[in-house]
């Protein structure tokens, strides 16, 4: 007998998968029927944070979360959730300011999962930097040091306001950094980091040269021994 049709909502469209069987997982559902490649496959094992995504505005790991549990239900991905919410799309500019990316196959996942937490805020629980990196404990980076992840959920918590639905009141704020940032520039649906922007460019540090030894006057060259001549003489 086969399997049975998923019909599911994905970023917002109705979806209707064919002959689904009971013990695919999502992610594979995700990235390998319907393409959408922002969800990263890490550990396999729950571990590492980099697949996660919503199932109705919850945090969950697709690689631990069968299809069929999608059944009828909402599913949003770091495809085009930074496009959609504007949440997201605050936590994805901190993160390219910050230059809290390096490789950036965490990045999506580390997205997804911060506007997880910012949804949570109708339930009363505190927003702050230190809870939301608390919080966080799951997602693992191996590139960055996660000190300018640090630096990016600061600004996040500090720019985020009372709002419901997962959308985030962003306070005004001056300087180049202010700027929006172009899908060339950051682009989360790959999980491909910028090139270059602000925040990116590490401070260039000032190298000592060794000093010159000073040259020799023409007196001290007079006064050498000449060198003797190498080889018989004819």
């Amino acid at each position: 007998m086969p399997a049975q049709p998923l019909r599911t909502k994905v970023n917002g469209k109705a979806r209707s998968i064919p002959e689904v069987p009971d013990d695919e997982r999502l992610l594979d559902l995700l990235r390998w029927r319907l393409g959408l490649k922002g969800t990263k496959e890490g550990c396999r094992t729950g571990d590492c944070g980099a697949c996660t995504v919503l199932i109705d505005g919850k945090s969950v790991l697709s690689c631990l979360t069968p299809a069929r549990e999608a059944e009828g239900r909402s599913v949003e991905t770091a495809d085009e959730l930074s496009l959609r919410s504007p949440g997201a799309k605050l936590v994805a500019e901190a993160f390219a300011r910050a230059g809290a990316v390096q490789c950036g196959y965490c990045t999506p996942g580390f997205v997804v999962a911060v506007e997880g937490l910012l949804r949570e805020r109708s339930e009363g629980r505190p927003r702050s930097a230190e809870s939301l990196a608390k919080e966080l404990g799951g997602n693992l980076c191996r590139c960055t040091g996660y000190y300018s992840i640090l630096r990016a959920l600061s600004e996040v918590a500090a720019r985020s306001g009372p709002a419901k639905d997962g959308e985030v009141a962003e306070k005004e704020q001056t300087g180049e950094d202010e700027r929006p940032l172009a899908r060339s520039e950051f682009q989360v649906v790959a999980g491909r980091p910028r090139e270059k922007g602000p925040g990116w460019e590490a401070t260039p540090k000032k190298v000592r040269k060794a000093p010159k030894a000073p040259k020799a006057t023409k007196a001290a060259k007079a006064t050498k021994a000449p060198q003797a001549r190498r080889g018989r003489r004819r």
